[in-house]
């Protein structure tokens, strides 16, 4: 880190069982925070993905197979940096002195949330403000950002709240506890 500007983020995966998985995950940023490279090694993948401008391009190698793809403003490519967005936005949500930048993911329409329990949406990420609609389950959202702060609704633990639109071009915000929201692949 430099002058408080993210330059790498490590972390190894961890299964349910709270037992270290065989995955590691490296995001690398440059001088200014804005992320240019992500790596996702485990002993039979390793995926390099370079971030420039518009474009996604992931070099694979899957048991010893070697493929490489470039996207350019298509659904895999925004998915892409929606996901990557979502996963660095999880782990650098509690250090509020880092400064990073992934992507303006408003234009975003890859899905990659879905609710697990009935969920309302809301104009600001506050109960008190106005409730848009509801989601029932199964619903699929698009992430769009997450709140800086937690807050605990109905005597539930404390919890982030996620920005996301629907299908349809609602946008608002829904409280985020893995109860009721989840990762979509």
């Amino acid at each position: 880190m430099n002058n408080r500007t993210l330059s790498k983020l490590s972390y190894d995966s961890y299964n349910d069982s709270y037992t270290l998985a065989d995955g590691r995950e490296i995001f690398y940023f440059d001088t200014l925070g804005n992320i240019i490279c992500h790596v996702t090694s485990t002993p039979d993948l390793f995926i390099h993905t370079i971030f420039y401008k518009n474009y996604v391009f992931s070099y694979n190698k899957i048991k010893g197979q070697i493929s490489s793809i470039a996207n350019q403003k298509d659904f895999v490519c925004t998915y892409i940096h929606a996901q990557t967005k979502f996963v660095l936005d999880y782990y650098l949500s509690n250090f509020d002195s880092i400064q990073y930048s992934t992507f303006n993911i408003y234009t975003n329409n890859s899905t990659i949330l879905r609710i697990t329990k009935t969920l309302n949406l809301y104009k600001q990420p506050d109960i008190s403000f106005l409730k848009i609609t509801s989601f029932k389950v199964g619903d699929k959202l698009i992430y769009i950002d997450r709140s800086k702060s937690q807050e605990a609704i109905l005597d539930k633990e404390p919890w982030i709240w996620y920005k996301v639109k629907t299908k349809k071009g609602l946008i608002g915000w829904v409280w985020g506890s893995p109860k009721f929201i989840k990762e979509y692949y």
